[in-house]
């Protein structure tokens, strides 16, 4: 049986900037960086509990695991371990403050 796989409507907003940026200056990566994601978001799904485990105040928050996008580093998913798979909650770049993102109420 398939794993779940839930997106916020952040994840959705985070992914068309990320996409935008990267293919701006090239559309082949932005194409690898969406396989990317989409790979990455099935191997959390098989494996929640392998992220680390993330420490905000917000109570929306609570639980949050983060790991980074496997063949970019700059960019993390960070998402909360379901019964039967992961709910994603934000795709953030590195340069981004994820205590200031995640706070936001749109999680």
């Amino acid at each position: 049986m398939a794993k779940q796989i839930l997106k916020r409507p952040a994840v959705w907003q985070d992914l068309l900037e990320h996409v935008d940026f990267i293919s701006r200056h090239s559309p082949d990566a932005a194409e690898r960086f969406l396989d990317a994601v989409e790979a990455t978001f099935s191997f959390l799904a098989d494996h929640p509990l392998l992220g680390g485990l993330c420490s905000f105040n917000h109570p929306e928050a609570h639980g949050l695991r983060r790991w980074q996008i496997h063949r970019f580093k700059n960019y993390a998913a960070y998402y909360r371990p379901l019964p039967n798979g992961i709910e994603v909650v934000r795709l953030l770049h590195s340069a981004r403050d994820a205590t200031t993102e995640i706070g936001n109420p749109i999680i």
